[in-house]
């Protein structure tokens, strides 16, 4: 049985399942909203589909706020396409109140549970780039947009945090002690 702390939604899946967190804990750890008992989820495959989950999260609030320009841009763009649009408050209010979200939250609490061990050079090359990326977008949703000086986006890169198979990592170690070191 699941307790989503932030939505009040409970899920039971054959694939995983969580217990929710004891009343004590008070977490700064992103994916830590529920503790992940069980995952049967390969680390790879779980980055690779929450990555995707979270572009078409983002990409369904842009397609909300788009002028007519950008939606007809938006719409013709594929997997590998770049295309920039400025964060404003409401895309991110959007985000947080969405089913999509809150799903997207539930399964990155799967990352509690993967097994690094086993991953060999090229599964943790793909695992630890899609993660940082995933949890710097999962930062700025929670957040909000890092500071301009560098004082507060070392701030917000220290404070943003991941549990990866039980090991808790900021940004900051994922960009400069896990992905440098690749």
């Amino acid at each position: 049985m699941c307790m989503f702390i932030r939505g009040g939604l409970g899920v039971d899946s054959p694939d995983f399942s969580y217990a929710p967190p004891s009343a004590d804990l008070k977490t700064d750890v992103l994916n830590e909203v529920v503790v992940c008992v069980t995952s049967s989820i390969s680390a790879t495959d779980l980055s690779v589909q929450l990555l995707t989950k979270l572009r078409e999260i983002v990409r369904t609030a842009c397609e909300k706020l788009a002028s007519p320009g950008e939606l007809s841009l938006l719409k013709t763009l594929n997997a590998g396409s770049w295309f920039s649009m400025s964060i404003v408050p409401d895309m991110l209010v959007d985000i947080l109140a969405s089913s999509a979200y809150k799903s997207f939250e539930l399964q990155a609490s799967q990352l509690q549970k993967v097994d690094l061990a086993s991953l060999d050079e090229n599964e943790k090359v793909l695992f630890f780039v899609n993660t940082y990326n995933i949890a710097y977008v999962h930062a700025i949703i929670i957040k909000g947009l890092p500071g301009k000086n560098l004082y507060e986006r070392t701030a917000f890169m220290r404070s943003s945090k991941y549990n990866l198979g039980g090991y808790v990592f900021s940004l900051v170690e994922l960009e400069h002690g896990i992905l440098r070191g690749m």
